[in-house]
């Protein structure tokens, strides 16, 4: 658990109540490692179990997202003026939310486009980042 230590160290939470800058540094992180941890779940479930690639983006979408949901709390945002129920709902609204366009914009670069799916999964994510960083910020740990 080296990579909790070091986030843990750079990305103090308290810090990041004051400054949005620190608090997207700290989203991207968490999102880097969500992204990892996405990209391998997608290929385990598009090619090696043979599910179509939007199910497979779907499913690995759904763990990442309880992955990211813990890691934003503890090194992200600081629990806003929401009970921890109604976050975690808000937190899976916006992801559906989220998941639309991720699905929409993946379908659009593989079938279309015809990009390679995983390129087309980095192009996908980085354009629903912010979109994400803001509907989570606003939204979801609203103060």
């Amino acid at each position: 658990m080296r990579l909790v230590q070091i986030l843990k160290k750079y990305l103090d939470v308290k810090q990041n109540s004051g400054s949005v800058k620190r608090q997207y540094i700290a989203f991207v992180a968490v999102g880097a490692v969500s992204f990892v941890i996405g990209i391998l779940l997608l290929k385990l479930f598009y090619k090696e179990m043979g599910l179509g690639l939007i199910t497979s983006n779907t499913i690995s979408f759904i763990i990442v997202s309880a992955v990211n949901f813990v890691l934003s709390i503890k090194f992200v945002f600081i629990r806003g003026k929401n009970s921890a129920a109604k976050e975690i709902t808000l937190f899976y609204i916006t992801a559906i939310f989220t998941l639309l366009l991720d699905n929409f914009l993946l379908d659009i670069f593989v079938r279309t486009l015809e990009i390679y799916y995983v390129m087309a999964k980095i192009l996908t994510v980085s354009s629903v980042s912010i979109a994400s960083f803001l509907l989570r910020k606003f939204i979801v740990f609203k103060k």
